[in-house]
């Protein structure tokens, strides 16, 4: 797993409540999460200051998206937008991603090059963590996943992410006895 840095330390069961929060707030039931659409459209209407741009491919380099915490902005590559647009599970991921370091990481400089390697920290207290399971929460909510236990491509399918990220998220499940 690409480690980012320690921040104040969240719990997957802190991280599936916001998820949660956020859906119930925004009235979605379904298992598909519109998720460029929120950051598109309806964070801007919401919060005037958001910030959501659209960058060309050179100017992140390999990062797929930066996000800005304290500025309340976000910034993905145009690849990625356009592939979350027609519904590419990893570039969906990636925007929910980086909306769950926007939601928790303010006060915080996002950038992996200030990671000291020689001094590990837990997961839980890990940015990078924080942003995946914060994306696996709100992209793949536990009922979905209880409909398709056993079925990571239909779960995939359903919820609009990648197979690899359905057979993480089922992994998980199981692992805590949500799922059979």
């Amino acid at each position: 797993m690409e480690r980012g840095f320690r921040v104040a330390g969240k719990s997957r069961k802190e991280l599936r409540a916001q998820a949660i929060s956020l859906r119930s707030q925004l009235r979605i039931k379904e298992p598909w999460f519109p998720i460029v659409e929120l950051l598109d459209v309806y964070l801007g209407q919401y919060f005037p200051h958001f910030v959501f741009d659209v960058v060309e491919k050179d100017e992140l380099g390999p990062q797929h998206g930066v996000t800005t915490p304290d500025e309340f902005k976000i910034e993905v590559r145009e690849d990625v937008y356009l592939g979350a647009l027609a519904g590419h599970g990893r570039d969906r991921f990636t925007l929910a991603h980086e909306l769950g370091h926007l939601l928790n990481h303010r006060g915080v400089t996002l950038s992996r090059t200030r990671f000291d390697r020689r001094k590990p920290h837990p997961p839980f207290e890990d940015s990078e963590w924080q942003a995946n399971t914060f994306a696996s929460e709100l992209l793949m909510p536990i009922e979905a996943a209880r409909l398709y236990p056993g079925n990571e491509f239909r779960l995939a399918e359903l919820c609009g992410v990648s197979a690899d990220a359905a057979i993480t998220r089922l992994k998980i499940l199981r692992g805590e006895g949500l799922l059979k």
